[in-house]
């Protein structure tokens, strides 16, 4: 049973979530990412779509536990084309119900984050959430809610 912040059960907890990190050359930070990503409520798959890093993030990504696929162009900028990929990867290949795009390098991602992105969706029947944050006072993460009301 998946419990929300104020311990009610979240309805959809039989559904399958899966966490999409797009990155290029993000060593230093991919396995702290995934780490943090797979300790979430709601047990996400991590896909990590590397976009022809010169650094090691496929092979730390692999060994962190995540699937680790290939962008298919090497266009750059080339994100989109990566949310792409692992968006196809997630629905094809992985059954996602929820897929979640995060950034690699944000160094104080929680499990609380991801958790709450999750709900918003669930909670609220969402198609869509997004959340933001900012450095503040000892760069705490700050979620904003911005569906609430609006879907």
């Amino acid at each position: 049973m998946i419990m929300n912040d104020n311990n009610s059960e979240v309805k959809g907890q039989d559904l399958k979530v899966v966490t999409i990190f797009p990155t290029k050359n993000e060593e230093s930070t991919i396995e702290n990412a995934i780490n943090v990503a797979s300790t979430s409520k709601f047990n996400p798959e991590v896909i990590v779509v590397d976009a022809y890093s010169s650094d090691a993030t496929a092979d730390l990504a692999a060994k962190a536990g995540a699937i680790v696929i290939q962008q298919s162009e090497q266009i750059f900028p080339g994100k989109g084309n990566a949310m792409k990929a692992g968006l196809r990867e997630a629905v094809r290949n992985q059954g996602a119900d929820i897929a979640l795009f995060l950034d690699a390098d944000i160094s104080n991602l929680s499990s609380e984050w991801i958790d709450k992105l999750v709900y918003a969706l669930i909670q609220n029947n969402c198609d869509m959430s997004r959340g933001s944050y900012q450095s503040c006072n000892h760069e705490m993460l700050q979620l904003q809610s911005l569906l609430q009301d609006q879907c």
